[in-house]
């Protein structure tokens, strides 16, 4: 038995040392994704799989708070072809994000197909009811180190490290990243894969952009 002062200190501490250590495994990969130095390694995998460990960890982030948390995957979608640390290091970003700028409300990850000229590519989107991002900010926030404006870095933390990686994981294993959002309404962040890996690597989203 602690007195509860003490308690407090020790969750602060906690919670300050897992911030750190989560700052400092990003700084990590982005620095290996800038030396070319993580090979993929693709392989065949099970979306609930992948998804189950992901909801476990969202569900213990919550913490009571007021947020739903959804997942809806495509019934025709079982298996991907990818790179399994590579995949969940997008959406374990991802989901962070939604729920460190989300107070209530809801968040949610959807997995589709959508059609384009070049062919049929995977969708993976993480959407929020947060505090959305201004349309003159969206260029920006894929940009290593880079973070909207000094008060979001004193309230929320980071490093803005954390979206430029997820865009060069992205792009590394062929596929691309996007964003939808509007201010206090939230985001919607878009991961495009292709369904089939390809010599190469060509951007399979270009002609999506239009």
């Amino acid at each position: 038995e602690l007195p509860i002062e003490t308690r407090d200190i020790l969750k602060t501490m906690l919670s300050n040392g897992q911030d750190l250590s989560n700052m400092m495994d990003g700084l990590l990969n982005f620095s290996r994704m800038e030396a070319d130095a993580e090979p993929n390694s693709f392989e065949h995998i099970n979306v609930k799989d992948l998804l189950g460990g992901l909801e476990l960890m969202t569900q213990r982030l919550i913490r009571g708070r007021p947020i739903q948390f959804r997942i809806n995957i495509d019934e025709a979608i079982e298996t991907i072809n990818s790179d399994p640390r590579k995949l969940q290091q997008i959406l374990l970003q991802l989901l962070t994000n939604a729920l460190k700028f989300t107070e209530k409300g809801a968040v949610e990850v959807r997995i589709t197909t959508t059609y384009v000229p070049s062919g049929r590519l995977l969708e993976i989107a993480v959407s929020d009811t947060g505090i959305g991002i201004d349309k003159n900010d969206q260029d920006i926030i894929f940009d290593g180190f880079r973070q909207l404006d000094g008060s979001s870095k004193r309230r929320f933390g980071g490093t803005g490290v954390g979206l430029s990686l997820c865009s060069k994981l992205a792009a590394a294993l062929g596929g691309k990243i996007s964003v939808k959002s509007e201010v206090g309404l939230g985001s919607v962040f878009s991961v495009f894969l292709p369904l089939t890996v390809a010599a190469g690597h060509s951007d399979p989203t270009q002609a999506a952009q239009a």
